[in-house]
């Protein structure tokens, strides 16, 4: 895919962890988010037409769950899920990252706190 979707998505990840840590800006910033959420169904769009693999089905992953979270609007399990997968397209583009190192330091812990149903459908792709 091409490095500006993931530009975007990491965008994305990074305000709404922004606006979901901070009350003040929660309350400033609506618009802004909508608008964000939005960008983001969009992008997923875009995404689920390439073809099936493992950075397609890690963005899939990631773009659905949110939009799940924020529609139960748990703030704190938003901020903490932004917060694992916000530099997650690195993975694809910048390889700063492995797969298991990614795992262990960002998911694993997002896992512990909230349960180990969260990136179970993708878990393969970290511990292969």
């Amino acid at each position: 895919m091409e490095q500006q979707i993931y530009d975007r998505l990491t965008d994305i990840f990074i305000f709404l962890r922004y606006c979901y840590g901070n009350d003040t800006v929660h309350k400033e910033r609506q618009k802004d988010m909508l608008l964000k959420l939005e960008e983001l169904k969009k992008l997923r769009q875009y995404i689920s037409e390439k073809p099936a693999n493992r950075e397609r089905d890690i963005l899939l992953y990631c773009t659905d769950e949110l939009v799940q979270l924020i529609n139960e609007n748990d703030r704190q399990k938003i901020y903490d899920f932004c917060d694992a997968v916000h530099n997650i397209a690195e993975l694809f583009y910048k390889n700063t990252w492995k797969y298991k190192d990614y795992w262990n330091t960002m998911l694993k812990p997002f896992c512990r706190k909230y349960g180990s149903c969260y990136f179970s459908d993708i878990k393969h792709y970290f511990i292969a």
